[in-house]
């Protein structure tokens, strides 16, 4: 028994270091060349974290909490990211000026 929680909660450790190694990456894969394909990978990681309670079995801990909390705010600028670039790249506010 004891060594089946050690292994589930090396797993969960693991798949949380997982997720966060990889919006690092990501994020800094978009400082040397921004593409759309980063933003909707950032998008997919924060989904990941989102559901990975369920998915890997820390549900009802903190750990959850913290797993949804930031996979949600990662999920909203990634998609405010690719809102912002489409919106902008479709001319639609071009020749509009601000009031002043």
């Amino acid at each position: 028994m004891a060594g089946q929680g050690m292994v589930s909660q090396s797993n969960r450790r693991l798949g949380r270091w997982g997720s966060g190694a990889a919006i690092v990456v990501v994020s800094f894969a978009t400082f040397i060349a921004f593409a759309d394909w980063e933003a909707w990978l950032t998008l997919l990681l924060g989904a990941w974290l989102i559901f990975s309670p369920w998915v890997i079995g820390f549900t009802h801990t903190r750990a959850m909490h913290y797993s949804i909390g930031i996979g949600a705010a990662v999920a909203f600028l990634a998609t405010l990211e690719l809102w912002l670039k489409n919106d902008a790249s479709s001319g639609r506010h071009e020749g509009h000026m601000a009031s002043p």
